[in-house]
């Protein structure tokens, strides 16, 4: 009768420490799949910033400065650049956006000053940056971001400037 009751202590041991792995694989299972959406959705996220991070700072940029004689496309320190021209308290101020060592910059200064690319702020890894005056209306740019998406966008003005009489 020993011999019954003990067998019956090891199914039941068995049974558990069954129950128990099983328990422990599902979890792990879980965890890992958890892991890796989490990792897509940081890795999507991140590609969401870097392609509408430039498109949103420049369009909000340009059209703060939408008013006559206020957005131009230039050349700024050799580099293609989008400038807007404001005037504060009687003094003119410029502000460039330009790319600059692998980053979307921003430089604000003072028409009067000479000022190199380099003093600007850095707001985003990009690849290139080319922007065009399409026609008086519109300013066609390129960006390619750090991973090597390519943007393309349009931003229509609703003022002139005087070169484009």
């Amino acid at each position: 009768m020993q011999e019954k009751t003990e067998s019956r202590h090891m199914v039941d041991i068995l049974f558990v420490l069954t129950l128990f792995c099983v328990f422990a694989l599902c979890a792990l299972t879980l965890v890992t799949l958890g892991a890796n959406v989490y990792q897509r959705t940081v890795d999507h996220m991140e590609s969401n910033f870097e392609s509408r991070t430039p498109t949103s700072y420049i369009t909000q940029k340009v059209r703060q400065a939408d008013w006559e004689n206020g957005v131009y496309v230039t050349q700024f320190d050799g580099i293609e650049a989008l400038l807007m021209k404001q005037t504060i308290q009687e003094t003119e101020y410029h502000t460039y956006i330009y790319e600059y060592e692998g980053y979307l910059c921003e430089l604000f200064t003072r028409a009067d000053l000479d000022m190199s690319a380099s003093a600007g702020n850095q707001i985003v890894p990009i690849r290139s940056f080319h922007v065009a005056k399409e026609n008086p209306h519109l300013i066609s740019l390129d960006i390619t971001t750090d991973n090597r998406e390519s943007l393309h966008f349009t931003i229509c003005t609703r003022s002139r400037n005087e070169e484009d009489s």
